[in-house]
């Protein structure tokens, strides 16, 4: 238990500080979804965000997954394990055969077989999620659980702060345009 405690200190610390960067979201998700991976000895890791219409989820950064499997089509809230974006944890024994996965041929083919997923709450709503993937048949811990929702409300933060970061950016953007026509004006002529 002490090895497993000591794997999710470590993660969180790099998670925190990945976070905390000036990185890309993508770059920053990518390194959240590999940390993840690794502290719950995961063969991969994948960090989706609601889109704008709630109807399909995005992958924000992955780690451990082939671009086929990443590539394979939209998620559709409603198909791909949809009790996530209620707000609760979700486990998937086998996703070759369950009816939850949306692309069950897939995951088989691409040797997936077990999935935890959990929600990435703001405000008490779904906006994401992250799920883990393993090549064998497993359970996971409540401690496993325990730590991706730890992993999910930093993903919030960050989201968040993405989002704060765009619309700065916006801003600025029209105050130069602005401040640059106001200076572009023509001075008033006096005859």
């Amino acid at each position: 238990m002490g090895s497993t405690r000591g794997s999710y200190y470590s993660a969180l610390k790099q998670i925190t500080k990945v976070a905390n960067s000036a990185l890309s979201l993508k770059r920053i998700c990518n390194s959240i979804a590999k940390s993840a991976a690794q502290a719950v000895q995961a063969n991969g890791c994948r960090i989706l965000s609601l889109n704008s219409h709630k109807e399909y989820l995005i992958t924000i950064g992955a780690h451990g997954l082939s671009d086929i499997f990443l590539k394979k089509g939209p998620l559709d809230v409603h198909k791909s394990l949809p009790d996530i974006l209620e707000g609760k944890v979700v486990f998937i024994a086998d996703a070759a055969k369950d009816e939850r996965v949306q692309y069950p041929q897939i995951a088989s083919s691409q040797g997936i077989s077990s999935i935890l997923g959990v929600p990435i709450l703001e405000k008490g709503e779904a906006i994401g999620e992250i799920r883990i993937y393993t090549r064998e048949p497993r359970q996971f811990s409540e401690a496993d659980k325990g730590f991706l929702l730890s992993v999910a409300n930093i993903c919030a933060v960050v989201f968040e702060k993405a989002e704060l970061h765009q619309l700065l950016e916006q801003d600025y953007k029209v105050s130069e345009k602005r401040r640059k026509s106001s200076r572009m004006s023509p001075l008033p002529t006096t005859t």
